[in-house]
């Protein structure tokens, strides 16, 4: 395909904003190699909402000071998700994705037991058409594009485990089989469409296939840009725009006075950033978000010292040590 792709890391970030609705849905460089368990029930258990914020709050920490790390992985081999992995669950996938995430990011092995029980669940996420669901009570006769961030979170699972099979190939199939009823090519909207395509070339690249014709791309491309100036501000629209500058180098603007000027007028006293840019309550997501914003575009970071304290006080009532 006639498309610019570079290497980029494991982890795809432009919708995230989605993955925060769906836990409001729910209301809820090397380290030691560990092989935790999921079904471990002395250890301490870890609920959905915990596991989120796990993840996002180390992503933040590690931006702001990555000698954090080894004193976090000696907790993780503690952590037990026997509660997360239930048929019952309806976060099942997502909580797997970011189980999988915390074991690549501190350089973790999967022991068998558990690696085959995550495999079974996946196989029962998987419709007869290819894309998987969210859960196991999820129907399958949602709109396409519901589907998407599912199955990109799925194939991220099988690509740590290293396995490409007749599971794989069928999901992508069936990307690429709907790519027109997954983004709205007459009427895009910038983070919803804008990321679609990021997750679409991620996987493209990730799996070194073509799976959107350069027709429609460079065509959504356009779109995508001459809609974007205009769109309203917020950490989501900037975050989409630098990933899509990375990954696709579409050269969006990304005005870092202005960009900067947003932010500190969101932070909130505590260091943290609120949701959407709302309210007085932080959110770990949009925090990491921002932060993740600033370093990209060399922006400094106010109340430093207020967000590493706020971070670490949350960190610990996760994992019950101190910072």
């Amino acid at each position: 395909m006639n498309k610019k792709k570079l290497i980029f890391i494991f982890t795809s970030s432009c919708l995230l904003f989605l993955l925060i609705l769906l836990i409001l849905y729910l209301s809820e460089k090397q380290v030691p190699r560990h092989s935790p368990s999921l079904h471990e029930n002395k250890k301490d258990q870890i609920s959905s909402i915990q596991l989120y914020n796990l993840y996002y709050l180390t992503q933040a920490l590690y931006l702001l000071d990555d000698n954090k790390k080894q004193i976090i992985s000696i907790k993780i081999e503690d952590i037990s998700t026997d509660y997360l992995v239930k048929r019952n669950n309806p976060g099942l996938l997502y909580d797997i994705w970011l189980f999988i995430q915390i074991l690549n990011e501190y350089n973790v092995d999967c022991p068998r037991d558990t690696k085959e029980l995550l495999l079974d669940f996946l196989k029962d996420l998987q419709s007869k058409e290819g894309f998987f669901r969210a859960n196991l009570s999820e129907g399958t006769k949602g709109n396409k594009n519901s589907y998407l961030l599912n199955t990109k979170m799925a194939l991220d699972i099988f690509n740590y485990f290293s396995i490409r099979n007749q599971k794989t190939e069928i999901a992508l199939r069936w990307i690429k089989q709907n790519v027109n009823n997954i983004i709205n090519f007459e009427n895009p909207d910038f983070i919803s469409d804008g990321g679609f395509l990021y997750n679409i070339m991620y996987l493209e690249n990730l799996y070194e296939l073509d799976l959107l014709s350069d027709t429609d791309y460079f065509s959504l491309i356009q779109q995508l840009k001459s809609i974007y100036p205009d769109y309203p501000d917020s950490v989501e629209k900037f975050d989409t725009a630098i990933n899509m500058n990375d990954l696709l180098d579409v050269n969006l603007d990304t005005d870092k006075k202005a960009i900067e000027h947003y932010l500190l007028s969101t932070q909130l006293k505590n260091g943290a950033f609120p949701l959407y840019g709302n309210g007085e309550n932080a959110d770990t997501l949009t925090t990491y978000l921002s932060i993740k914003t600033m370093k990209k575009l060399d922006i400094k970071i106010a109340k430093k010292g207020e967000l590493n304290e706020w971070i670490n006080s949350q960190l610990d009532q996760i994992l019950k040590i101190s910072m």
